[in-house]
């Protein structure tokens, strides 16, 4: 049974998120004099706050993280249902696919 913590989606959704926001900075913002300093705050800011919003991202919306950052999870699992439980030994929220528990009669 393939199982992965629920905040390392999130890392994996944040890696995603900096490496879509660095592109769009250098491809938009990108000024042969460099970025004004109120531009280039509001630019750190608004990464600093979209961080945030994955950090603070509720396991329950499991479905839309995966929506707006699919690589955060394996392919396969994109359009899979899934199960999130917390892990009676590390006490962590972790997520699979909901056929790995009923393959083990689990469900």
């Amino acid at each position: 049974m393939f199982v992965i913590k629920y905040e390392d989606i999130k890392r994996r959704a944040e890696k995603a998120f900096n490496s879509h926001f660095s592109f769009a900075v250098n491809s938009v913002c990108y000024c042969p004099e460099g970025m004004q300093p109120s531009i280039r705050d509001a630019v750190q800011r608004l990464h600093r706050i979209s961080l945030q919003r994955i950090e603070d991202w509720d396991v329950r919306c499991l479905r839309s993280l995966i929506d707006q950052f699919p690589s955060c999870v394996p392919m396969s699992w994109r359009k899979a249902t899934l199960y999130a439980y917390i892990d009676d030994a590390s006490g962590q929220w972790v997520v699979s696919e909901i056929t790995s528990f009923a393959e083990k009669g689990l469900i």
